[in-house]
């Protein structure tokens, strides 16, 4: 019995179904039966990103410290010395109660106290004091506004080495929130802040 002609006659029918085209009932272009349609996705390219590797991360250390950023010592009494760190120390020589007239723009007249403050320059060189900066909070933590009138008599110049300088600052600070004060000491962003912290009756007259 011989079977193979057969075989190779449905093989051949198959093939040639399945390359029939027909038509669509609209009139459309011929299509071929047994073919299906495959959307071709859309590839694009996205930026390289640099490896890990390529590069150091930034450091962080690279930038330098704001003076809002500067370290600040733990506080010492009113009546004691606070040392920055770097051979220059900051003492309260006198704390007066006084009322205030506000002589500069904006500034307000009422209670307030005048810090005597005294620079002292232990280092082997000459310490620019004209950016010494004062901050004064009251006993509600509310900082006590800064006058310019008399006495207040800001620090300027220069300090040489073993030498000491005195400025007066004047902040208004309220009667009834003056029990415990802290006053703030800086003068470089290469130093920490120095604090002070205590009652202003207790601080006694030193000069």
């Amino acid at each position: 019995m011989r079977t193979r002609p057969v075989a190779r006659l449905v093989v051949g029918a198959v093939l040639v179904t399945s390359v029939v085209a027909c038509t669509g009932p609209d009139g459309s272009e011929p299509r071929v039966a047994g073919t299906v349609d495959v959307a071709t996705p859309s590839v694009t390219a996205s930026p390289s990103q640099p490896d890990a590797g390529d590069g150091p991360a930034p450091d962080a250390g690279d930038e330098g410290a704001a003076p809002g950023d500067l370290p600040t010592a733990a506080p010492v009494e009113l009546t004691e010395v606070a040392d920055f760190g770097t051979g220059v120390t900051a003492e309260i020589q006198q704390v007066e109660a006084i009322q205030a007239e506000g002589r500069g723009p904006g500034e307000l007249s009422g209670p307030a106290l005048a810090f005597r403050i005294a620079v002292t320059n232990g280092s082997g060189a000459p310490v620019d004091v004209d950016a010494v900066t004062v901050n004064v909070a009251d006993a509600t933590g509310a900082p006590g506004a800064p006058l310019a009138g008399p006495p207040a008599e800001p620090l300027t110049g220069s300090v040489e080495p073993g030498a000491s300088a005195v400025g007066t600052y004047v902040f208004l600070v309220p009667d009834d929130a003056r029990d415990r004060v802290r006053l703030e000491v800086s003068y470089s962003t290469d130093a920490s802040v120095v604090a002070f912290a205590g009652d202003p009756d207790a601080a006694s007259r030193r000069s």
